[in-house]
């Protein structure tokens, strides 16, 4: 029933606005590693001491970030690795870093780029069955606000 849920809410949008709403709001970035950056690399090494990213768990591992220290940011975006994907990581300030593709996959992605940067609390509005909110879910829940 959660697919059905999903594709319902999807009928309420046309694709056409959906990608033109991404595009008004997509923006490259950079990803550096975590160790990069002296502030983040402490708070991230006290964080993996009870946190372990998983492959295909970006969304879980980037809002369980930004909940850990409210000063990183959940980001909803794409990646491009063969093809483009949604994805999520965090930045902290304008210093972004992907737990899941450096820790979990162990690789780099070729480009990132942002469509949401959002706070903890944010994030935890737009939750859906306790499940962290891709982009499209993000959309709708604007769009479902914009109506009232």
């Amino acid at each position: 029933m959660l697919i059905k849920a999903y594709l319902e809410q999807l009928s309420d949008m046309t694709k056409q606005e959906f990608f033109k709403y991404q595009l008004n709001l997509y923006k490259n970035i950079k990803i550096q590693s975590y160790k990069d950056h002296p502030e983040v690399k402490k708070v991230v090494d006290s964080f993996l001491k009870g946190f372990t990213p998983r492959i295909k768990d970006c969304y879980r591992t980037s809002l369980m970030m930004a909940g850990f220290d409210h000063r990183f940011k959940y980001i909803c975006g794409y990646t491009h690795y063969v093809i483009p994907i949604e994805h999520a990581w965090n930045s902290f300030g304008d210093f972004h870093f992907d737990l899941t593709a450096e820790l979990a996959l162990e690789k780099e992605f070729e480009e990132y780029g942002i469509i949401q940067t959002l706070k903890y609390s944010d994030v935890v509005e737009a939750m859906d069955d306790n499940l962290p909110p891709t982009m499209s879910e993000i959309f709708i829940a604007e769009k479902k606000r914009e109506r009232k």
